[in-house]
């Protein structure tokens, strides 16, 4: 999944093309990542101006400021990236439009069809959800990984 926003993440910045739409996997429509990267983060890159940058500066805060070798904060930082994504999507389906007052967006609920066919395949709603969230987990940890070591810049959190 990590290499579906890859690839996604590299054709939004073409023309219209269906590589743009594997973004839908992840939880993200390529519109939204066209306003926050493409506009944000192309215009001022690694800077305060960024999104990407802005977004997670709270956690690189909480982070530089934290005591040293503190395995509880290891943990809870580790524990906040295994459920970021799935949190994102469901914020993005359910709260937002309840919020704003508006019909949610369908294209936020893609991912609900690999939850579908997880469930088809096993028979049982129950163990597709467990798959389900073990996908989504797991790839929320590896892509907030990767994000974070490739957007944390020296002058910008330290």
């Amino acid at each position: 999944m990590v290499g579906l926003v890859g690839v996604g993440h590299n054709f939004v910045h073409h023309k219209e093309s269906v590589y743009r739409y594997f973004l839908l996997l992840v939880g993200f429509t390529h519109r939204e990542w066209q306003i926050m990267h493409c506009i944000s983060h192309h215009l001022y890159p690694n800077t305060e101006l960024d999104y990407e940058i802005a977004a997670f500066e709270p956690l690189g805060y909480y982070l530089r400021s934290m005591p040293k070798n503190n395995v509880f904060n290891k943990f809870l930082i580790e524990f906040l990236l295994v459920f970021l994504q799935p949190i994102n999507m469901a914020m993005k389906l359910l709260v937002l439009p309840v919020i704003k007052q508006t019909t949610p967006d369908l294209l936020y609920s893609f991912p609900l069809l690999i939850l579908l066919i997880a469930t088809l395949i096993n028979n049982s709603f129950i163990i597709g959800l467990k798959l389900y969230l073990v996908i989504y987990c797991f790839f929320s940890f590896l892509l907030m990984k990767v994000l974070f070591c490739g957007h944390r810049v020296q002058d910008t959190w330290t």
